[in-house]
């Protein structure tokens, strides 16, 4: 079975997103749009595999598995949730490449041609219990 805290950090991602819309203003009808996990090829802290743009912040993904969300709020400013799946052994690696590719400036640097894929796999946290994960528009999912 899943650990407790596995479970409770599954349950408040579920409510913090699924309130989230009204919060920070993303249009229902957009929340359901799939969006790419882009590679990190230098353009990101080198902590970061994979990166999402959803509609109300960023999700990260580290080398470690951990997902990392960074928020931003007219009242509030900033802020930063940072997850960490218990028992996983990380093989962070994108799956199901989408035709589109990505060109990332930064500063004088221009990243080109960076890979994009639907699902980034983050590894398995028991026996026959490997953990999938797809963004949306203003949330992702665990498969």
């Amino acid at each position: 079975m899943f650990p407790k805290t596995f479970l409770k950090s599954i349950l408040l991602l579920f409510l913090l997103f699924t309130f989230s819309s009204e919060v920070y203003g993303s249009k229902p009808m957009l929340s359901s749009v799939s969006v790419p996990f882009v590679k990190n090829g230098g353009q990101m802290n080198r902590k970061v595999s994979f990166y999402a743009r959803l509609f109300n912040g960023d999700l990260f993904v580290t080398k470690k598995g951990e997902m990392v969300y960074s928020f931003s709020s007219k009242a509030k400013g900033r802020f930063v949730i940072k997850e960490i799946i218990s028992n996983l052994t990380p093989e962070v690696k994108g799956l199901k490449r989408v035709d589109a590719k990505v060109t990332y400036v930064k500063g004088n640097k221009i990243f080109t041609e960076l890979p994009a894929y639907e699902t980034v796999f983050l590894g398995a946290i028991d026996k026959g219990i490997r953990v999938h994960l797809n963004a949306y528009g203003s949330m992702e999912e665990f498969i």
